[in-house]
């Protein structure tokens, strides 16, 4: 069991992402017969979440049932990646907290599906904004000025 990923064919580029990974703070136990495409992208999007939900939640079941349909009615899937908070998630999570006493759950729960929904269609703004820039960006570059870039941020600067 070896650290391996099916698009990287290049051992140096290997090991350059197992660096990475290890500076991140993944284990190289994590890495090892798992897929390792996006073992840092909760550590680089995230670098704050370090928050375990047990330190802020109370384990009533009650609890549990409410957090639950709150994060599904802001649109949040909850995996192992968002297993961890941020600071400023803890703080949400208070202020809705406050706010259920005040309006009520259903009341609030109604209200978080109306912010899930509207920072869906924002994410998918941006998404459709960026990607139309991009494309017509990529247009104007032309291909051959496109040969020989092998990181992200060379595409980056070059638009």
């Amino acid at each position: 069991m070896g650290i391996d990923h099916p698009s990287i064919h290049d051992d140096a580029e290997l090991v350059e992402i197992v660096e990475m990974l290890l500076d991140l703070g993944v284990e190289l136990d994590d890495m090892a017969g798992n897929d390792i495409t996006f073992l840092g992208a909760p550590l680089m999007i995230r670098p704050d979440a370090t928050i375990e939900p047990g330190e802020v939640f109370p384990r009533a079941q009650a609890e549990a049932d409410f957090r639950a349909r709150a994060a599904v009615a802001l649109g949040y899937n909850i995996d192992e990646d968002a297993r961890l908070l941020t600071p400023a998630e803890v703080d949400t999570v208070e202020f809705f907290n406050v706010m259920r006493e005040i309006v009520g759950e259903d009341d609030l729960l109604a209200m978080m599906r109306v912010m899930g929904g509207s920072m869906a269609r924002l994410s998918r703004t941006v998404s459709v904004v960026n990607g139309a820039h991009a494309s017509a960006r990529f247009e104007s570059i032309g291909t051959r000025e496109l040969r020989g870039i092998s990181e992200p941020v060379e595409l980056f600067q070059l638009m």
